[in-house]
């Protein structure tokens, strides 16, 4: 494998320089434009456009088409040809396309998955600075068994470029565990940090202000920060899938505070809101983890009594 990537790179060297050369580039704001002729109804022309630079071989093309193929919009969707593209815009030098291939042969996509060629395209569009592949790779690596000090680093040079999603990243890292360790301090400054940025900050895989919201309250709860778990808990709205956890996440924090009477009220909300079956394990589950971190508050025996099976 170790040779198969040695040949790909040379080819995307020497395809960079041959795009330098033509001096074809599409034009500062050249994507923006396409996005809007897409929306606005005008993509036969966009496609002529960028069909014509693409075989020019002007990266930024390439990239808009494997876009287009893979969203199906302006042309049908093709998850093999937008490969390609990806492919070929890669080696012609974006660091964007690099990324995008990266994600692809991670899950599959229009190619083979292929962990190694995965780890080959995100680290080659990180080490060329692009923030949202630092973040990709983190989580590659994490969820592949890389370095813990890697997932770690990737994640924190991201964040130092700013870049928001890598706080969320963060804060999942920190309260999940990294480097053989859970750190609830960095888990809440990270999630806090991340909403106070972008409210609908997403941590690359979809998970949205919701998730940062139940681990900034999780890691409050840790922490000793009972009011600001309840703020964050009521921070999750009704409809989103997170919210039985924070309601329960809050009701520990009711409990923690000393307000056995709203806590054991919203228990029973909480089984009720979920059934009794899915209730008790994640009852257990949480006061588990909570032992485990070494709080044990009389208040939790008392709940277990009254609304666990056999307790």
């Amino acid at each position: 494998m170790a040779r198969a990537l040695g040949r790909q790179a040379h080819a995307g060297l020497i395809l960079f320089v041959v795009s330098v050369a033509l001096a074809c580039a599409a034009e500062p704001g050249a994507p923006e434009r396409w996005r809007r002729a897409q929306l606005a109804g005008g993509c036969a022309q966009a496609v002529i456009e960028v069909s014509r630079l693409a075989a020019e071989g002007d990266a930024t093309a390439m990239q808009q088409l494997s876009d287009w193929r893979y969203f199906g919009a302006c042309l049908p969707k093709d998850d093999a040809l937008s490969a390609e593209w990806a492919r070929r815009a890669a080696e012609a030098g974006s660091d964007e396309a690099m990324a995008a291939l990266g994600q692809l042969y991670w899950h599959g996509q229009g190619v083979p998955a292929d962990r190694d060629q995965a780890r080959f395209w995100l680290g080659r569009a990180a080490d060329a600075g692009l923030a949202p592949a630092m973040v990709l790779l983190s989580r590659f690596l994490y969820e592949h068994g890389g370095e813990p000090a890697l997932v770690l680093a990737w994640a924190r040079r991201a964040a130092a470029l700013g870049h928001a999603p890598a706080y969320a990243w963060l804060a999942e890292l920190y309260a999940r565990g990294v480097a053989g360790r859970v750190d609830f301090a960095e888990a809440y400054v990270w999630s806090a940090r991340a909403l106070a940025t972008a409210p609908t900050a997403q941590t690359g895989d979809g998970n949205q202000m919701a998730a940062l919201q139940l681990t900034r309250a999780w890691a409050a709860l840790h922490l000793g920060r009972h009011d600001d778990a309840v703020v964050a808990c009521d921070a999750v709205p009704a409809h989103a899938p997170e919210y039985p956890a924070a309601q329960l996440y809050k009701a520990h924090a009711l409990l923690l505070n000393g307000q056995t009477g709203n806590a054991l009220d919203l228990y029973a909300a909480n089984r009720v809101l979920r059934g009794a079956e899915a209730f008790t394990a994640a009852l257990r589950a949480d006061f588990a983890a909570l032992r485990a971190s070494g709080i044990d508050h009389p208040g939790m025996r008392r709940v277990e009594q009254r609304l666990l099976p056999g307790g």
